[in-house]
């Protein structure tokens, strides 16, 4: 790919419309510690929107759903960023640059999508939906660039894999180190799969 940006758009959930008509900026890696809703609510009031307002919606998962949808569309600008170098080696590994720079930030908790699926996904099959679509998106993501790096189709499901795994490890650890081991191993499966020419 010569540019180095991605030739497909991941397909993500509906655009709706927010409470007050936003979604408060700082909302950009946002903690889960005190679990999803709770933190969505303390971030609008935050900014201002009241609790009766906010409770105006059809449901806290109509909220919810909101800011996965901006989420969705942040980390697939954040991807196409990261990706947008020429080598297609690099271009895979950049994926893990891209997850260390993200842990070093203090108040990474994790994949919202994970933590919502985990939190809400048993219960709001909508939500689960969102999630499952989003993931499909990065695998998908990753598959067009290892078919870019001449590696077998296989190899994207491994690297996602990967990827998901180091975003869990450092919410629970701390650090970025997950990010890096990451990368060191999704190094090793490229060049089995593609070895350098």
């Amino acid at each position: 790919m010569p540019s180095g940006k991605p030739s497909t758009q991941v397909d993500g959930p509906p655009r709706r419309s927010s409470a007050e008509g936003r979604i408060p900026t700082a909302w950009q890696w946002p903690p889960s510690r005190r679990g999803t809703w709770r933190c969505i609510r303390g971030r609008y009031t935050e900014a201002g929107v009241s609790l009766k307002r906010l409770y105006r919606l059809p449901s806290k998962d109509d909220l919810v759903e909101q800011v996965l949808a901006r989420r969705h569309d942040m980390w697939n600008a954040l991807v196409a960023d990261a990706t947008a170098v020429d080598d297609p080696r690099l271009r895979l590994l950049a994926i893990y640059d891209m997850l260390a720079r993200w842990f070093d930030q203090d108040d990474v908790r994790g994949c919202m999508f994970i933590n919502s699926f985990g939190e809400l996904g048993a219960t709001a099959p909508r939500i689960a939906e969102i999630v499952r679509a989003h993931k499909a998106g990065f695998q998908a993501r990753l598959a067009e660039m290892v078919a870019e790096a001449s590696a077998p189709p296989s190899l994207a499901a491994q690297l996602a894999i990967l990827a998901e795994g180091a975003q869990t490890t450092a919410a629970i650890a701390g650090t970025n180190e997950s990010a890096t081991q990451a990368r060191q191993a999704a190094a090793v499966l490229i060049d089995a799969a593609a070895p350098p020419r």
